[in-house]
Parts: structure tokens; sequence; C-alpha cells
């Protein structure tokens, strides 16, 4: 499949078309993480692969260093937080969570299209 760039709120392949989609650090970035989810949940053929930083870890982690103290830590363009609790449910919603894994300070997930 060709490189292409577009919005992960409607993405331009068939539906089941790609083999393995990779998702890493996207979600905390999304108005609409929710949106997107259904949207990988309609491209993907079968597994995905998500990652996530892990909350509350990652704020106190850039605390630690003096990074964004003004926002308490909280990484700018982040505008979602995901604890390993809120990661699953956002998840489980479109997909079977197969595999967790927690390498700190991320939350890692691999999924199944919940119609395979």
């Amino acid at each position: 499949m060709p490189f292409s760039v577009a919005s992960v709120y409607q993405l331009p392949y068939q539906a089941k078309s790609i083999d393995l989609v990779v998702m890493s650090e996207v979600l905390e970035h999304l108005e609409d993480p929710q949106r997107a989810l259904k949207e990988v949940a309609r491209v993907a053929s079968r597994f995905c692969l998500f990652s996530v930083p892990h909350e509350p870890a990652w704020r106190i982690l850039n605390v630690m260093r003096l990074k964004y103290l003004r926002d308490m830590g909280n990484t700018p363009g982040h505008l979602q937080h995901f604890s390993t609790k809120t990661f699953l449910a956002a998840l489980r919603k479109q997909f079977y969570v197969r595999q967790l894994n927690t390498p700190f300070p991320w939350l890692m997930a691999l999924c199944e299209r919940r119609d395979s």
C-alpha cells in the first residue's frame, strides 16, 4: 500500500483493507478519540496496535524534569489523558483488547476488530 497523509477521522481506505494499523502517540492529541477509533476499526482487517502516555505518570515525569510547569506537566498538544482504565474503556468500544503492555511510562495495546 502506498504512503498517504489523511485525517484519522476520514481515512481514504476501503473497509477492512489494512492488515495492521499502528497508532502510536496519536490518541492523546485528538479532540475526538472515539471517532478516530471507530474509523480505524473500519479500515483494519483484523489487528491494531495503540500506544499512549500513561497518566498521571507522564505529567509527574514532566514536572520532575521541570518541563511544562505552568500546565502542571501537561505536554503541549495533549488534549486527552489516559490511565489504564480509561485507555482500555476507550479501546473496548471498538475492539477486543488482546494484550496490554505497560512499558513505563506508556500504555500499549494489541487489539482485534470486534467482528473478526
